[in-house]
Protein backbone atom coordinates (compact mmCIF):
# COMPACT_ATOMS: atom_id res chain seq x y z
CA UNK A 1 0.00 0.00 0.00
CA UNK A 2 2.91 2.35 0.73
CA UNK A 3 4.22 1.86 -2.80
CA UNK A 4 0.87 2.78 -4.28
CA UNK A 5 0.69 5.97 -2.22
CA UNK A 6 4.30 6.83 -3.12
CA UNK A 7 3.60 6.23 -6.80
CA UNK A 8 0.46 8.39 -6.81
CA UNK A 9 2.16 11.23 -4.92
CA UNK A 10 5.17 11.06 -7.26
CA UNK A 11 2.90 11.20 -10.30
CA UNK A 12 1.15 14.30 -8.94
CA UNK A 13 4.52 15.99 -8.25
CA UNK A 14 5.75 15.26 -11.78
CA UNK A 15 2.51 16.56 -13.30
CA UNK A 16 2.71 19.67 -11.13
CA UNK A 17 6.29 20.43 -12.15
CA UNK A 18 5.42 19.91 -15.82
CA UNK A 19 2.39 22.18 -15.46
CA UNK A 20 4.56 24.98 -14.03
CA UNK A 21 7.15 24.56 -16.81
CA UNK A 22 4.45 24.53 -19.48
CA UNK A 23 3.10 27.90 -18.35
CA UNK A 24 6.48 29.62 -18.50
CA UNK A 25 7.90 28.88 -21.95
CA UNK A 26 6.45 29.45 -25.44
CA UNK A 27 6.63 26.09 -27.27
CA UNK A 28 6.28 24.17 -24.03
CA UNK A 29 3.26 26.31 -23.19
CA UNK A 30 1.58 25.45 -26.51
CA UNK A 31 2.36 21.78 -25.87
CA UNK A 32 0.79 22.13 -22.44
CA UNK A 33 -2.35 23.61 -23.96
CA UNK A 34 -2.55 20.69 -26.38
CA UNK A 35 -2.12 18.18 -23.56
CA UNK A 36 -4.83 19.87 -21.50
CA UNK A 37 -7.18 19.85 -24.47
CA UNK A 38 -6.49 16.21 -25.36
CA UNK A 39 -6.44 14.73 -21.87
CA UNK A 40 -8.04 17.03 -19.34
CA UNK A 41 -10.85 18.84 -21.14
CA UNK A 42 -14.37 18.38 -19.82
CA UNK A 43 -15.80 15.12 -21.06
CA UNK A 44 -12.43 13.83 -22.24
CA UNK A 45 -11.03 12.64 -18.91
CA UNK A 46 -13.58 9.87 -18.44
CA UNK A 47 -13.14 8.72 -22.04
CA UNK A 48 -9.36 8.63 -21.64
CA UNK A 49 -9.58 6.71 -18.37
CA UNK A 50 -12.11 4.28 -19.81
CA UNK A 51 -10.09 3.63 -22.95
CA UNK A 52 -6.90 3.21 -20.91
CA UNK A 53 -8.59 0.65 -18.69
CA UNK A 54 -9.94 -1.27 -21.68
CA UNK A 55 -6.51 -1.26 -23.36
CA UNK A 56 -4.80 -2.48 -20.18
CA UNK A 57 -7.33 -5.30 -19.77
CA UNK A 58 -6.92 -6.31 -23.42
CA UNK A 59 -3.13 -6.45 -23.01
CA UNK A 60 -3.56 -8.69 -19.96
CA UNK A 61 -5.99 -10.90 -21.88
CA UNK A 62 -3.57 -11.08 -24.82
CA UNK A 63 -0.75 -12.22 -22.55
CA UNK A 64 -3.04 -14.79 -20.93
CA UNK A 65 -4.00 -16.04 -24.40
CA UNK A 66 -0.31 -16.34 -25.34
CA UNK A 67 0.34 -18.26 -22.13
CA UNK A 68 -2.59 -20.54 -22.99
CA UNK A 69 -1.21 -21.03 -26.50
CA UNK A 70 2.13 -22.13 -25.07
CA UNK A 71 0.50 -24.58 -22.65
CA UNK A 72 0.02 -22.65 -19.41
CA UNK A 73 -3.44 -21.73 -18.19
CA UNK A 74 -3.50 -18.55 -16.10
CA UNK A 75 -6.33 -18.18 -13.60
CA UNK A 76 -8.07 -14.80 -13.80
CA UNK A 77 -6.66 -13.71 -10.43
CA UNK A 78 -3.14 -14.57 -11.54
CA UNK A 79 -3.58 -12.79 -14.84
CA UNK A 80 -4.83 -9.64 -13.11
CA UNK A 81 -1.99 -9.60 -10.57
CA UNK A 82 1.10 -11.06 -12.23
CA UNK A 83 0.69 -10.09 -15.88
CA UNK A 84 0.74 -6.32 -15.17
CA UNK A 85 4.06 -6.85 -13.36
CA UNK A 86 5.43 -8.79 -16.31
CA UNK A 87 4.28 -6.16 -18.81
CA UNK A 88 5.63 -3.34 -16.64
CA UNK A 89 9.08 -4.89 -16.92
CA UNK A 90 8.91 -4.14 -20.67
CA UNK A 91 8.98 -0.41 -19.93
CA UNK A 92 12.48 -0.43 -18.47
CA UNK A 93 14.47 1.34 -21.19
CA UNK A 94 17.39 -1.09 -21.53
CA UNK A 95 16.12 -3.24 -24.37
CA UNK A 96 14.31 -2.97 -27.67
CA UNK A 97 10.58 -3.51 -27.27
CA UNK A 98 11.01 -5.10 -23.86
CA UNK A 99 12.58 -8.24 -25.33
CA UNK A 100 14.43 -10.15 -22.65
CA UNK A 101 12.98 -8.15 -19.77
CA UNK A 102 9.45 -9.42 -20.35
CA UNK A 103 10.64 -13.01 -20.66
CA UNK A 104 12.87 -12.66 -17.59
CA UNK A 105 10.04 -11.25 -15.49
CA UNK A 106 7.74 -14.04 -16.66
CA UNK A 107 10.42 -16.63 -15.82
CA UNK A 108 10.68 -15.22 -12.31
CA UNK A 109 6.92 -14.86 -11.70
CA UNK A 110 5.50 -17.98 -13.36
CA UNK A 111 6.80 -20.33 -10.63
CA UNK A 112 4.50 -18.48 -8.21
CA UNK A 113 1.64 -19.99 -10.21
CA UNK A 114 3.17 -23.43 -10.09
CA UNK A 115 4.31 -23.18 -13.72
CA UNK A 116 7.90 -23.53 -14.84
CA UNK A 117 10.22 -20.65 -15.65
CA UNK A 118 10.52 -21.96 -19.20
CA UNK A 119 6.72 -21.68 -19.54
CA UNK A 120 7.05 -18.01 -18.56
CA UNK A 121 9.76 -17.45 -21.16
CA UNK A 122 7.63 -19.15 -23.81
CA UNK A 123 4.56 -17.06 -22.93
CA UNK A 124 6.61 -13.84 -22.96
CA UNK A 125 8.15 -14.68 -26.32
CA UNK A 126 4.75 -15.56 -27.78
CA UNK A 127 3.37 -12.24 -26.52
CA UNK A 128 6.29 -10.35 -28.10
CA UNK A 129 5.74 -12.09 -31.43
CA UNK A 130 2.00 -11.40 -31.26
CA UNK A 131 2.72 -7.70 -30.66
CA UNK A 132 5.10 -7.57 -33.60
CA UNK A 133 2.55 -9.21 -35.88
CA UNK A 134 -0.18 -6.87 -34.64
CA UNK A 135 1.98 -3.84 -35.51
CA UNK A 136 2.80 -4.94 -39.05
CA UNK A 137 -0.30 -3.33 -40.67
CA UNK A 138 1.01 0.03 -39.45
CA UNK A 139 3.89 -0.29 -41.90
CA UNK A 140 1.39 0.11 -44.71
CA UNK A 141 0.62 3.62 -43.50
CA UNK A 142 4.17 4.91 -44.05
CA UNK A 143 4.05 4.95 -47.88
CA UNK A 144 0.48 6.28 -47.83
CA UNK A 145 1.46 9.11 -45.51
CA UNK A 146 4.56 9.91 -47.56
CA UNK A 147 2.54 9.97 -50.78
CA UNK A 148 -0.11 12.23 -49.24
CA UNK A 149 2.56 14.56 -47.90
CA UNK A 150 4.22 14.83 -51.32
CA UNK A 151 0.87 15.55 -52.94
CA UNK A 152 0.38 18.42 -50.52
CA UNK A 153 -2.59 16.85 -48.77
CA UNK A 154 -0.77 16.81 -45.42
CA UNK A 155 1.37 19.56 -43.90
CA UNK A 156 5.05 18.83 -43.28
CA UNK A 157 5.90 17.68 -39.78
CA UNK A 158 7.89 20.81 -38.93
CA UNK A 159 4.91 23.05 -39.72
CA UNK A 160 2.67 20.98 -37.43
CA UNK A 161 5.10 21.25 -34.51
CA UNK A 162 5.38 25.03 -34.76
Amino acid sequence: MRWLILTVVSAFVVVGVLAVLMQRQGPIRRFGTSVKTALLARGVVLRQLGLSLVIALLMIAAFAACAEATGTTLPVEAALTLVPLILTAMMIPVSVGGWGLREGAAAVLFPILGASASAGVAAGAAYGLALMIACLPGLLMIPLHTRAQRAGELPAVDTVVR
